[in-house]
């Protein structure tokens, strides 16, 4: 029993450290899948004519979500390599009171490419791992007066913007540390700090910022699913392009996996505990680890 629980920490100590924050990935090199999607993001419309006079009230359906393709490769005995690429689309949809024809000319809905993660994650002891990793700034940006896809990206995952936000690199050092309470639960705790670098001139300030994230959980084995519950969020500690607007104050997480066939399906749900600037109401997420053997 102490070896299952032993493997079991191990497993979450390097999920803690991914990007994503999921648990028990499979040992070895592996894939992985994201899908995430914002709830409740919706707007209502109200038209009306040149005196003032309401027309009709409406509701901007909104479609946010976001894909992220991953991959972990052990490159020594305690040295993981880890990657993702993102991806995030944005729609549209206008009551046929508003008359959008002058604008958006591409379409209401884009897809665009995010900004890439690549790092490094070590594994100091079973329970502590620190990964170090930077986002490249490729996510394209386009006109105002168009779609954007990265506004999906945005509201599908506000606590991890900068992956999709265009003009911004990132540096990220995570710590994890991961404690057995028992033979069936574990605790993850996470901190992880990071510089945000614009990469253009096109805004109010040039000045990074630097942020720091949080997150604490609870897993609880269960036969083959584990069940987890807890909390994370993103705070932006100085003052220059991305603070306040990006604020990510505490968002509840409650998810499952289960080992299937030699891959974890995950799920979970993520709540804001605040007002959320985009005004999603929430994420659901779904997330597929496959090893390759």
């Amino acid at each position: 029993m102490r070896l299952s629980v032993l493997a079991l920490v191990l497993a979450a100590s390097a999920a803690s450290a991914q990007p994503g924050g999921w648990p028990t990935p499979p040992a070895g090199p592996s894939v992985s899948v994201d899908l995430l999607y914002a709830v409740g993001d919706d707007l209502g419309i109200t038209t009306t004519d040149v005196d003032g006079q309401l027309i009709e009230d409406g509701e901007l359906g909104i479609v946010s979500t976001a894909l992220v393709l991953g991959a972990r490769v052990p490159v020594g005995r305690r040295l993981t390599a880890v990657a993702e690429l993102p991806v995030a689309y944005a729609a549209y949809d206008f009551p046929e009171s508003v008359d959008v024809s002058g604008f958006y000319a591409d379409g209401l809905s884009d897809v665009a490419l995010g900004n890439p993660y690549v790092g490094v994650q070590a594994g100091v002891r079973p329970d502590l791992s620190l990964d170090l990793g930077v986002r490249v700034p490729l996510a394209p940006n386009r006109d105002l007066n168009e779609v954007n896809g990265w506004e999906g990206g945005l509201r599908a995952a506000p606590e991890r913007f900068e992956a999709y936000l265009p003009d911004t690199f990132a540096a990220l050092l995570g710590v994890a540390y991961v404690p057995a309470l028992n033979e069936r639960l574990r605790l993850r705790l996470r901190a992880e700090p990071a510089l945000l670098v614009p990469t253009t001139d096109q805004v109010v300030t040039t000045d990074p910022d630097l942020a720091l994230g949080y997150g604490a959980a609870l897993d609880a084995a269960v036969g083959r699913a584990t069940l987890s519950g807890g909390v994370l969020g993103r705070q932006i500690l100085t003052d220059g392009r991305y603070d306040t607007f990006f604020d990510a104050d505490a968002v509840a997480v409650l998810g499952a996996s289960v080992a299937v066939g030699g891959v974890r399906p995950s799920v979970a749900v993520r709540v804001p505990l605040y007002d959320a600037v985009l005004g999603q109401d929430a994420t659901v997420a779904l997330r597929l680890d496959v090893p390759i053997r």
